[in-house]
């Protein structure tokens, strides 16, 4: 029979439930990315609730002569949920790719704040760290971008119509972050288009996402962990993946079919050139941009991103009911 509480196995598990108070003043281990390459700076231990004194004080509880039943946790050292030695284990070495977007061309100042304040929210979630398996998800890792959490009303697109709508703009953000992982070569989970076509993306290239749907959702299906970030200067955004990069390259073709439908086609390869993914994107929109089907040229784009290991099933999404731009 267990006579005992292994603090080995219990420590972790009551700073877990604990969350941040668990950690006390300890400062996690993170990526300095302003060099152009990833430096583990922080990782610093801090003052706390002492969890191991705390066990201790559970196994007199449990198996010892009994008496008070109030475990009173008192100030200890305790080490950061990120150190220095997980952060360095996590692989995140270098750029493995940069989407770079205009965003300041119009719009008003409502909309520049909402994107500036979305990609804020990136930067500062613990979702911009993303396992090797494990999804990358805007619902996730920015959230609701309502008037609660501080967005303000501007200019969007509800069912084909331009509105007024909290957190108008963040599609942009969207959109970036999608085709950062687009050109990555990671897998994409979930992706909408806009019910309306838009000229400001690359053909058949954009993401809408709306409060509670739709989502965009891309896979880190690499070895590493990636880490994805923002950085704006009030007229551009630029969103960055890092890793480790495994020498991966992609095409990609898009094409109008008829009046108001563009078809997207991208193919992955891997270092020695085999095919690892296979995707087709239908973007289905309301309205055509124009009278006439627009003819541009197909264009095809080779990058050497992350390498990801099981091709990702292609979708076929379809025209979102809802959308924010």
């Amino acid at each position: 029979p267990i006579s005992y509480v292994d603090v080995v196995v219990a420590e972790p598990g009551i700073q877990t439930i604990m969350g941040d108070v668990g950690y006390g003043e300890a400062v996690d281990a993170y990526f300095d990315v302003s060099s152009g390459t990833p430096v583990v700076v922080g990782g610093t231990e801090g003052l706390g609730p002492d969890i191991k004194g705390g066990v201790t004080q559970l196994n007199e509880i449990l198996f010892g002569a009994g008496g008070e039943r109030t475990i009173a946790f008192v100030v200890g050292t305790v080490q950061p949920e990120i150190t220095v030695a997980d952060a360095q284990a996590m692989g995140v070495t270098e750029l493995i790719v940069t989407y770079e977007l205009n965003y300041g061309a119009s719009g008003g100042d409502t909309r520049m704040f909402n994107i500036e304040r979305a990609l804020d929210f990136l930067n500062a979630s613990k979702g911009r760290l993303v396992a090797p398996g494990a999804n990358w998800g805007w619902h996730e890792v920015i959230g609701n971008c309502s008037y609660e959490t501080g967005f303000l009303g501007a200019g969007a697109l509800v069912d084909g119509v331009r509105v007024i709508e909290e957190g108008g703009g963040i599609c942009n953000v969207a959109s970036a972050v999608y085709n950062a992982a687009y050109e990555a070569g990671l897998p994409i989970i979930e992706r909408h288009n806009h019910s309306i076509y838009m000229a400001n993306y690359p053909l058949g290239r954009d993401a809408t996402v709306s409060w509670p749907s739709p989502d965009m959702i891309f896979q880190n299906d690499t070895q590493h962990y990636i880490l994805v970030t923002a950085e704006y200067d009030g007229n551009d955004m630029w969103i960055s993946i890092w890793g480790t990069s495994e020498g991966r390259t992609f095409t990609s073709e898009s094409f109008w079919s008829g009046t108001n439908r563009v078809i997207n086609y991208r193919n992955v390869y891997d270092a020695n050139g085999n095919l690892l993914i296979e995707d087709t994107f239908v973007s289905t929109f309301r309205t055509p941009e124009t009278t006439t089907t627009p003819t541009p040229t197909p264009t095809e784009t080779t990058t050497t991103p992350v390498t990801p290991e099981t091709p990702a099933t292609p979708e076929t999404p379809e025209t979102p009911e809802t959308t924010t731009q």
